[in-house]
């Protein structure tokens, strides 16, 4: 395997500083594509491999070779190299072995993943990067924004069970460094590429991919997170079709965002739509067009004008609203009902909705787009009052009363 390697080696230097006559000078790989092609597969065959970390450096020098191969004649023994390396990388993680991070080229598997039509190569990708993910998170971390948009632009688009398949376990192996050690700094434009590919995703596939999704990332933080994504999708594509079929397009988004809502449990239901509701504190008012400094935000605030944020504390309300009074919602709530945590989250909720209707008060309510907001507003505590046990709504009201914010005892 070492001399195939060493046969087929290129420069990338020389490459670099000679252009064209660096290129005239490449090797011929479909010379040797016959014998490494049985190589490979009898290596594939073998039950067991000693020492198989020691082919990881050969083989990557391999698909290095084929990605500057723009021939068609190379994907196979591209998806033979791809398959071994995870092998070897499986093994590895099953058997507790680190292999040297210095062997892993992720930037190699990230040019095979742009430079590649194939699905299949496309699939084949992606498991190595996540067995890769499993070994050295972060390694994978650096190049996680080209692995994911690539996702969005092509794999979530496949519609076949093994496209799926690898879909989920790329997700379940790649987004837990992403949250762990990029926070929402990195998570944000993660998510942000699979709402963006929404309308993209085949319909039966969408569910089980943003529920993946967001039981990776952590439902309590990027559950909220996803759904005020698919808001702002809703709000940016009303406001610039007035079209019947973009209506019918935004109500299948909120659609969505319900049902993927109610995919959660009770307690953390009522979680969402508060956390929701109260990034709506976090919004410029009236007429200012800045945010708090210092909050972050999932929604992309910065691109949006004053129409834009009127119409997303709108959808936002409704979106709370049409929650707590769904049908779905209430079924799963009465079966649990009054639970320390779902007390905890109603009482929160109320103080938040509080706090965003004294702001409502507080803003410009001339225009229509306010007041409507505010009876919404208005409209959503009297759901969740409706949810509250006597006991928990005393406690609550009591709690209220000894706030030092003196607007918020009024209400």
């Amino acid at each position: 395997l070492s001399e195939i390697a060493a046969k087929l080696a290129v420069d990338d230097s020389d490459a670099a500083r000679a252009g064209k006559r660096a290129r005239a000078q490449a090797p011929d790989v479909a010379s040797v594509l016959p014998e490494l092609g049985t190589l490979l597969e009898y290596m594939q065959c073998s039950p067991a491999l000693a020492n198989s970390a020691a082919l990881v450096p050969a083989l990557f020098s391999l698909l290095n070779v084929f990605v500057s191969d723009a021939g068609s004649s190379t994907e196979y023994a591209k998806q033979l190299v791809l398959g071994m390396l995870t092998r070897i990388c499986d093994e590895a993680n099953a058997a507790g072995v680190v292999i040297p991070e210095g062997f892993m080229r992720v930037d190699v598997i990230v040019q095979v993943i742009r430079t590649s039509d194939r699905p299949q190569t496309h699939n084949q990708t992606l498991l190595l990067l996540a067995a890769v993910a499993g070994m050295h998170p972060q390694a994978v971390l650096h190049n996680v924004m080209a692995i994911f948009t690539f996702m969005g632009a092509n794999a979530v688009r496949q519609d076949d069970e093994y496209s799926f398949h690898v879909i989920q376990q790329t997700l379940e192996r790649v987004i837990p460094p992403v949250v762990r050690d990029g926070g929402a700094e990195n998570a944000g434009p993660v998510l942000r590429v699979f709402v963006d590919a929404l309308s993209h995703i085949p319909r039966h596939r969408r569910m089980a991919l943003f529920s993946t999704l967001v039981r990776t990332m952590g439902v309590d933080v990027y559950g909220p997170a996803v759904v005020s994504l698919l808001l702002e999708k809703n709000v940016r594509r009303m406001l610039s079709r007035t079209s019947e079929d973009a209506g019918k397009e935004n109500d299948d988004i909120v659609s969505f965002a319900l049902s993927l809502t109610h995919e959660l449990l009770p307690a953390q239901q009522i979680g969402c739509a508060e956390a929701v509701v109260r990034d709506l504190l976090l919004l410029p008012s009236g007429d200012d067009e800045t945010a708090p400094v210092g909050q972050e935000l999932f929604v992309d605030v910065a691109h949006m004008g004053s129409r834009q944020l009127r119409a997303y504390r709108l959808v936002a309300l409704d979106f709370a609203h049409q929650l707590l009074t769904s049908r779905q919602f209430r079924a799963q709530f009465d079966r649990v009902r009054a639970t320390p945590e779902i007390n905890t989250r109603l009482s929160s909720a109320t103080s938040t909705l509080l706090q965003v209707i004294t702001r409502l008060n507080t803003a410009v309510v001339e225009r229509a787009a306010e007041k409507q907001a505010l009876q919404l507003a208005y409209a959503v505590l009297d759901d969740v009052n409706a949810l509250m046990e006597r006991r928990t709504f005393v406690a609550t009201v009591v709690s209220l009363l000894e706030q030092s914010d003196l607007k918020i005892r009024r209400k």
